[in-house]
């Protein structure tokens, strides 16, 4: 089983993987980015075309980048030692000496924010269309009396306004709303109720269960409050979160 981190921006779209260990067929190793070593640390890479090596991904702490680097044990205990030493890869884009996945780890741990605050502004979003649905139970309920529409057309406006299609979004960001407490298998839900009566109590009871989540997620997130952060690369304004990964 490897393992890995991701890290994300909690502002942009901005995402990257780190793993500690992957095999890579030879050309696939050679992408641009990734760092050879030479001589006495030279990794695992392989002489023979087609023999699959091992690499590891390594964090640029200046640019906050992932560098692929050949695998070597040798070379991540000097990293954990020393870590100005000139044997140490450098980063092709800044120069910057790299920091091994084992202590990329570390200094994230310390600085950066957790997976937590992805988690409470993706249960704020949803909160939001789960009220902005509420709301228009009313305006729904007298177009239903006026016979403007009908209950079916009435139950689809409002699970139209839970789905994660109505969502702005950023990309994969929007996609964790599926997921939310307050809006987990709710459009089915609404499809499936009898009339708008049964559909805002279903409404009401989503909203209690949400702000109960957002609020133990708020306490939780005030433990990583006073972090030092982590600039994200690509925006620069919000600060990278980070969590781990298993495979």
């Amino acid at each position: 089983m490897g393992r890995g981190l991701r890290l994300a921006c909690e502002e942009c779209d901005f995402d990257a993987t780190l793993r500690e260990r992957v095999a890579l067929a030879p050309e696939a190793a050679s992408e641009p980015g990734a760092v050879a070593m030479a001589g006495e640390m030279a990794g695992t890479v392989a002489a023979e075309a087609g023999v699959w090596s091992e690499w590891s991904d390594w964090l640029c702490g200046e640019c906050r980048l992932p560098v692929r680097v050949a695998a070597d044990a040798a070379l991540e205990r000097l990293a954990l030692e020393a870590a100005d030493d000139e044997r140490l890869p450098r980063c092709p884009r800044c120069g910057t000496a790299l920091l091994s996945f084992e202590l990329a780890q570390r200094e994230l741990a310390a600085a950066a924010r957790s997976r937590l605050w992805l988690d409470l502004a993706a249960e704020r979003r949803a909160l939001g269309m789960l009220r902005d649905a509420l709301e228009a139970t009313t305006p729904l309920r007298a177009a239903l009396a006026r016979g403007d529409c009908t209950t079916g057309e009435a139950l689809a406006d409002l699970a139209r306004r839970v789905t994660v299609d109505a969502a702005p979004g950023n990309g994969k960001r929007t996609t964790q709303l599926e997921h939310t407490a307050a809006l987990v298998d709710l459009d089915a839900e609404i499809a499936d109720a009898t009339d708008l009566g049964v559909t805002a109590r279903l409404l009401r009871t989503r909203e209690q269960v949400a702000e109960r989540y957002i609020q133990q997620l708020e306490g939780s997130t005030e433990e990583e409050v006073d972090l030092p952060g982590v600039p994200c690369p690509r925006c620069g304004i919000g600060h990278l979160v980070h969590w781990p990964f298993w495979e």
